[in-house]
């Protein structure tokens, strides 16, 4: 079954995802910079198509698999540990990001939800899109951020990807 993707869903494929992804791709001289994250509520150029809703919403297993790929990536993140990141990312973001090196990151985040998991490619496809809300350990009465983030069935396994 072909995805047929709007120009939404792209940039939402392609542009939300870096967000997040950039805590795991910024390295300087050995240490890891977390970029500026957007603030809750402030307009971040990505959101969520406006027919989500039309969307088929993954199966159960779907949704535990996602969630807990999110949950490995984001730990993967907040620690430094490039084992992790290499079991969460997809292989396209893998040949992106440099795991050499990375040191915890400078702003940890508290994952709070992933929701409104949707199947890109229908019933049973490999690629999804859940919004994904997060606070940070330095403020987490803070309202949370949210951004759709994409993801990808790999070898039978769902993996986060900036595809």
């Amino acid at each position: 079954m072909e995805t047929v993707l709007t120009r939404t869903r792209w940039a939402v494929l392609a542009v939300a995802p870096a967000l997040l992804l950039g805590a795991a791709c910024a390295s300087t001289g050995g240490t890891a910079q977390a970029p500026p994250a957007p603030q809750a509520g402030e307009d971040t150029g990505a959101t969520a198509p406006a027919d989500t809703d039309e969307l088929p919403a993954a199966t159960e297993a779907d949704a535990e698999e996602i969630t807990a790929v999110t949950h490995t990536f984001v730990t993967g993140d907040n620690n430094g540990d490039a084992a992790m990141l290499d079991r969460a990312l997809c292989t396209q973001s893998l040949t992106e990001v440099d795991l050499e090196g990375r040191g915890p990151s400078a702003r940890p985040q508290i994952l709070t939800g992933v929701d409104q998991i949707r199947m890109l490619d229908g019933p049973g496809g490999d690629e999804a899109m859940a919004q994904v809300s997060f606070t940070y350990v330095d403020d987490p009465e803070a309202e949370p951020t949210m951004l759709a983030l994409a993801y990808l069935r790999e070898d039978g396994a769902w993996t986060v990807c900036a595809r």
